[in-house]
């Protein structure tokens, strides 16, 4: 059987192709390459980018079902977490245009994954530009719609209060104070920190997991490839960035 350290590394080293792609609609080249769809939600277009991880190949995911509530009161040291359920929890993971947070900050690209009856599926909202972020934040609201509960990794600090703030200043109704959250950065570093001090999520791959990324993108690297696209319309160097989101939300 392939382990789980061999499937994340395939799923990284499906290495982006820089061949010549083509110009689609808006005027962007790489639409096809990256695999994006335009979608509609109720304040207009954006991209949307979908993934799908049949427990099939991935046995590991499908064990996340059995969770029990007993068993999110003890990952996440609350009793409030009993209430999670698997298939009404999302995992979340934001791509930004800064590392610092503030309100100049923008989450262009906005991973999440779910769980169905026989597989995960990762979506992964994108504006290719600023005027879509009204339209992109409400797509991501209608899919969380029926979700209860979040998954994080540093989503406390970073992610939740971010995506709070840009749907604030869009104007996009979306109460994330209702959700039961659980972030796994502090779990992790309750039970690993000694074996990864910097608590990095790939630090923690590392440790636990002994995988390590050896062609991931740098996260400080990320903001810049995404501001030289919005000059070039080039989307096919931000393959990477995708590819290192949906390894986020997988490990």
């Amino acid at each position: 059987m392939t382990s789980v350290i061999e499937k994340l590394r395939a799923l990284q080293q499906t290495a982006p192709s820089y061949a010549k792609a083509s110009t689609g609609r808006d005027g962007l080249v790489g639409i096809e390459t990256l695999g994006l769809e335009r979608k509609s939600s109720a304040a207009g277009d954006y991209w949307l980018r979908e993934k799908t991880f049949a427990f099939q190949d991935w046995p590991e995911l499908e064990a996340v079902l059995d969770l029990q509530p007993h068993d999110f009161v003890c990952i996440g040291k609350s009793r409030l977490l009993d209430r999670l359920q698997p298939l009404r929890t999302a995992w979340i993971d934001t791509e930004t245009t800064g590392l610092a947070g503030g309100t100049g900050t923008c989450a262009f690209l906005v991973g999440v994954a779910r769980l169905q009856q026989s597989s995960v599926l990762v979506r992964q909202f994108f504006m290719h530009d600023f005027f879509q972020e009204r339209a992109m934040l409400t797509g991501l609201a209608e899919w969380l719609e029926d979700v209860t509960g979040l998954m994080s990794y540093n989503g406390k600090t970073f992610d939740l209060p971010l995506l709070h703030n840009r749907c604030i200043l869009n104007r996009v109704s979306m109460d994330w104070s209702r959700f039961l959250h659980l972030d796994l950065l502090h779990t992790s570093r309750r039970l690993w920190r000694p074996f990864a001090p910097d608590s990095r999520l790939s630090s923690m791959e590392q440790a636990v997991l002994g995988f390590r990324r050896t062609s991931d993108v740098p996260g400080e690297l990320i903001p810049s490839l995404y501001f030289d696209s919005l000059w070039t319309r080039d989307l096919v160097p931000l393959k990477p960035i995708f590819q290192h989101n949906a390894m986020d939300l997988i490990s």
